[in-house]
Order: structure tokens, then sequence, then C-alpha cells
């Protein structure tokens, strides 16, 4: 076969894509995200604009093309190549109408300075967006058969999806490609006076396939640019030939599925781009084989055994045909929808609904048609509508010629939903404290024609951090739902532990019954006093002298405390509960390890011990005094105090003294007077 030498791509229209959304949307020639997402007390919107791509341009060829500068990083949205530049997204998606492939620019842009909780819904948005609503049936993935898929990102890597949506995505990428290497041929030829031969360099003089080395080495070195290939870049099965290249070296011979055509016919169950050089430069052939089954023909690029040079494919009178609609509304509001069609001989349309057949109570009448502002499109429209549902109806539209082919009707159905309001809410964490309550705030927004809203949460958060109030107000068109105070002392900790957590369960309903639904927890956080004993604490006194030691306690969240009588101390030693000194004089000989314990006022409580000890300091030196009785005094026992209570205490007789040093004497003398005791009176 043979296509034109220059692409002459059908032209696309615009149109409303069929969507599935988890966000309400209204569409003119702008789509803005109504207040149910978007509070207009806060002016912040998202707004998707459908924009007609006839030239097939991939989305940063398209957004070159306008001129535009920025720094676009490319992504996909649905399997749909996609570039973002800020805060606005690309997406050049097909619609499908009848049985043809309309190509758009889907602009997807939020305001400048949003607020966190737009540009969140941006991001839902995006990740959520589903084209093609329209298009049904599940695949499998292309080596992985028992794997589900509906586009090729479900598949594993390298591996691709059969599906008719995956299908579609695909086409659109090969006629963006088909767009490029056109671009790049043009300009060739600006420069050159003609397209590019290849004489040399490829298997067949004048010819390269995308999945030849000639595509890269050869045509894409000669337009001095890199190429892109099909989505898929495979030939079919070609026994008794190289299985990638479907080429036999030795006979010099290409897999031809039709050697009588002088053209090159690639296998059955191929996938590739085909380029050909025709008369010497004069002209080229370029096309690749589509899959979808909506893109037939030469003028549309695909390589295709009916299309020709001369291929029309248009009967005398073109029947006009629908081109989209956006038929979703919501309960207990106004109803805009739109359906757009197309007459490709511009023939002007009538216009005409039948909604007989269907259930319409609960709206204020059955819809009906009006003008647009934009081109070969209706608004389909009611005051009002009360209930949730699917209504059918169908629409007619007569370019008046008057032939067999001059009416077409299609059946639509409006989608009316009530979407459940959006919370926006966050764990929280508390450090418990009396002097800095809880206090924290989530954010409600939901259709304000479906207000006021109501709320529960589960288990009660009264009841479970008792000492809080919580309330549920609006502020212009956003509901705030907040939670402040002290949390008891006595229930705020289900363990001993410094961090206890309680998981709710918060819902929020509208007035026609939709429920919004967001678990949260709260941590609440103590830690316990810190308790710190001074120096002095540790010193080693004497049986019965005082003792004093110095506390000092401070709490990390400044929570109230109280002391502990301590344990561990000797008699005679105490600490003052209100102001944490201890004092007294040890009646004990002995090491002693005291514990003081702190207790803030939500019941974690911190322990410090110290260690010090109660000695009598026998054999010091000192000679003591007469005793009571005025008869003996004691020889150097260790103790100035003569309380003490030594074992080895000596005494003398009025007139006699120790001999030797003080300690000798302290180990011999007895109460017996045995040596080595003298008188010397």
């Amino acid at each position: 076969m043979r296509v034109k030498a220059i692409l002459n791509f059908f032209k696309s229209k615009p149109m409303l894509i069929p969507l599935t959304l988890v966000f309400c949307v209204s569409l003119a020639s702008y789509l803005l995200l109504s207040v149910s997402y978007v509070s207009s007390a806060s002016s912040d919107a998202i707004a998707i604009r459908v924009i007609p791509n006839p030239d097939y341009y991939s989305p940063i060829r398209w957004y070159n093309e306008q001129g535009f500068s920025g720094s676009p990083q490319m992504l996909t949205v649905d399997g749909y190549e996609a570039v973002r530049d800020g805060r606005t997204v690309y997406v050049n998606a097909a619609n499908i109408s009848g049985n043809t492939l309309y190509a758009n620019i889907y602009l997807i842009s939020y305001n400048q300075d949003a607020e966190k909780a737009t540009v969140d819904i941006f991001g839902r948005i995006l990740k959520h967006w589903k084209f093609n609503t329209n298009i049904t049936g599940i695949g499998a993935c292309s080596q992985t058969t028992d794997n589900p898929c509906a586009i090729d990102a479900d598949c594993p890597r390298n591996e691709y999806c059969d599906s008719p949506k995956a299908k579609i995505i695909r086409d659109v990428k090969r006629l963006s490609g088909l767009a490029e290497i056109n671009i790049a041929l043009e300009k060739y030829k600006n420069s050159r006076g003609r397209y590019p031969v290849l004489s040399a360099g490829t298997y067949l003089p004048n010819v390269t396939i995308s999945a030849w080395p000639s595509w890269k080495d050869t045509l894409a070195k000669e337009l001095q640019t890199s190429l892109p290939v099909d989505p898929i870049n495979k030939l079919g099965d070609c026994p008794d030939y190289d299985e990638t290249t479907c080429w036999n070296n030795e006979k010099k011979e290409f897999a031809d599925s039709d050697t009588s055509d002088p053209d090159i016919n690639p296998p059955a169950g191929s996938n590739v781009f085909v380029y050909a050089s025709v008369d010497q430069g004069a002209g080229y052939d370029l096309c690749a084989i589509m899959e979808s089954g909506y893109i037939q023909g030469a003028e549309q690029g695909a390589c295709s055994d009916s299309a020709s040079l001369d291929y029309e494919g248009e009967a005398e009178n073109q029947k006009p045909e629908f081109t989209g609609s956006m038929l979703i509304g919501y309960a207990g509001e106004e109803f805009t929808g739109y359906i757009s069609a197309v007459d490709k001989d511009g023939d002007p349309l009538s216009w005409s609904i039948n909604t007989s057949g269907t259930d319409w109570s609960g709206w204020s009448s059955p819809p009906t048609l009006r003008d647009s502002s934009a081109p070969d499109q209706k608004k389909v429209y009611a005051a009002k509508v009360e209930r949730e549902g699917d209504y059918g109806f169908s629409v007619t539209v007569n370019d008046g010629r008057g032939k067999a082919n001059s009416v077409t009707t299609q059946v639509f159905t409006i989608k009316i939903t009530n979407g459940a309001p959006v919370i926006l809410a966050d764990d929280i964490t508390y450090r418990a404290s009396s002097t800095k309550p809880i206090n924290f705030k989530f954010i409600v927004k939901g259709r304000v024609s479906k207000y006021p809203l109501t709320y529960s949460v589960s288990p009660a958060i009264t009841s479970t951090l008792p000492g809080v109030s919580e309330s549920f107000t609006r502020v212009g068109n956003t509901y705030y739902y907040a939670v402040t105070g002290s949390p008891d002392a006595r229930n705020v900790f289900k363990s001993p532990d410094s961090r206890n957590v309680y998981g709710f369960a918060f819902a929020v309903t509208d007035s026609y019954g939709a429920v919004g639904k967001a678990n949260f927890a709260v941590t609440v956080i103590n830690n316990p006093p810190r308790i710190t004993v001074s120096d002095s604490c540790f010193n080693d006194i004497r049986i019965n002298s005082p003792h004093i030691c110095r506390v000092t306690v401070s709490d990390p969240e400044n929570n109230s405390f109280a002391f502990s009588p301590l344990s561990g101390a000797p008699a005679g030693v105490s600490i003052d509960t209100a102001t944490g000194e201890i004092s007294g004089s040890p009646e004990e000989l002995g090491t002693f390890t005291v514990t003081v314990e702190a207790t803030d006022e939500y019941g974690y409580s911190a322990q410090k011990s110290y260690t010090f000890s109660v000695n009598s300091y026998c054999g010091d030196g000192i000679i003591q005094k007469p005793n009571t009785e005025g008869v003996y005094e004691y020889c150097d026992d260790g103790n100035t105090e003569d309380k003490d209570g030594c074992s080895s205490d000596c005494v003398t007789e009025d007139g006699w003294e120790c001999l030797g040093e003080p300690s000798f004497c302290t180990r011999f003398c007895q109460f017996t007077f045995e040596l080595p005791c003298v008188f010397k009176g």
C-alpha cells in the first residue's frame, strides 16, 4: 500500500469526553470544579478546558507550538501522555464518538496562591481521572496472559495490554509520533529541497521500518534528530526470517505479506512505522499500523490495504455524528449538561430531544435542549433535580439534506449523584498539660446546596478524652470540626506509659444523606518529671549528725507534681513532700540507698536514687573527756561525742595511761586493765 506523501490528518472537533470522576464538574468552554471541593469563600478553583488537537501533536509539541516558556515535565494521566508546567497539566487524549477518534488537549489547572487543600484535590484529580468511560472491556497482558488489564501500566514492564482502551491510547501515541516525524521530514525538505531518499544503509532501498536498525542509524541520522517508534514496535510472525527484522539475509528478502503488491506489506500482527521515499525524494509515504479500529485509511496515517493515494473515505453526504457529552449532575441542584455533534459537510444541524419512557419524578420538569455558546453543542437543562439515579433519553440531529444518512439518533444517560462531603483530617499529637489544652481543627467541605452538614465521632471523643469539648461550625462555605480542652488526668492514659493512642472514626452527612468518612488518631504524650539531687546528698556523715539533701524537680509539660515518702532512708531522715527537701539526723549506722519519687498530676512517676554512709568514725586520735561518773576517761576510740557505741573502747583509772600509739591502746586496753596500760600517778 502507499500513503499520501504529505499526511492530511482529519481534523478533530471540540467536544466533551465522557468522564468518570470522584469530583463533580460543570462545563462550558471551561470545566470548573464545584464548591464541593473549592470554597467560594477562598476563591480557589480548578478549571478543565478541552482544546481540539487536529494535528495530533504530542503534549510537549503542542505546548511548544503555543509559544509557552517554562519547565514542562513529562507524566501520564490514565495512560495518556501529558506534560505539567507548574499549576497546569496538558493531556493529549482521545474521544471516541461513533466510529471516529478525535484528539484533544485537556488543560487542567488551578489558580495561583491556592490553598493546600486545593493543591491536594488537584493531585487527586490527576491520580483518579478516567478517560473513555464509554469504552468497555478488560484485556490481558501480552506475555502474562493471566493478568487482566485496562491500560499498559497495569502490565509488567515491557509488556502491553490488549484491551480496547489500551489500543486507543497506543493509536493516539502513533498519531502524535507520525506528526513528529512529518515535522522532521518537512524541515528536511525545506533545507534540502527533497525528502530523504535512503538509497543505502537499509535492507530495502528507499524504505525503512521502525523495527529495523536503519530507522535509527540511517533515517534518524539523515534527519539529524531522534525519531519516535511505535508503542509496540514489533513485526509479526515471519518463519524462516529473522524474528526481529523479518529479513532473510541470505535471500536478501523481506517477509512481505503480499508479494503481488509492489509496496511493502509487513506481516500480519505487526505494529511498526513505515517510511518510503517516492520519486527520488519528491514525496514520501509514511504510515503506522493501527490497532483500535477507529483510524483507517491513508489520510489518517494508517497502513491499510483499503487505503490508496486517492482514498477519500466519504459518501456523497456524510452522516452527522455525536462527538461527546457531559451529563453528570447532583441531587438538589440545577442540572446543566452538554452534548456536542458535528456535520463533516458543514451543514447546520437541527436538534430534538425525546424524554419519553423515563420517570422524571423528583425533577422540576424533564430536561430540555438549549443553545450553548460553543458551536455544534447544546445544553441539556432542568431547573432542579431531587433524586439520585440514571435517567435515559435520546437526542436526534438532522443535517436537513433529506438523505438516508441525514438523521442520527443516539441514546444518552444523565447520571445524578450526590458527592459525599470531603474531610481534610490529620492525626493529632498532644502533650498532656493542664496549662496548654489540646486544640485542633479539621476542615469539611461539601456542596453548599446540601447544607447543613451533620457529624458523628466514634467512639465519642468527649468520653474517650474526658475534659475536652467539640464543636462543628460553618464559616462561609466551609465547616470546621474543632476540639479543645484539657483531657482529664484520671482517664487520659490507658496504660502506665508515656504514649497512648486513641483512634476515631469521623463521619459527615449532608442533607441528602451522602456520607464522607475519615479516620484519625489522637496520640497523647506525657513525659515523667525530671529529678535532680545535689552533690551534698552523697556526702558520708557521722551518726546523729544533720543530713541535708537538696532535690529539684521539673516537668517537661509543666505539669504539677508531688513527692512520695522516701524509700530506703535511715531512721531520723525524711523528705518534706511539699518542698522536696530531705533532712534529719540518721540514727543508724550503715550504707543507705535512698529513693526519691515524684508523680505528676497525670499519675506518671519518676524516681531518682542516691547513696550515702552513716559512720562512727572510731580511731580518729582524739582523747575523750571523763565519763559522766568522773571515774574513767575513754582512750582514743575515735568518737569525740561519747555516743558512738564502739566495741573496743579503752578505759583507764585515774593516774593510768595507755602505752604506745592511741591506735595500739584502742586495740588492747580493756576494762580488765591488762597491759600495756601503766600507772603514772
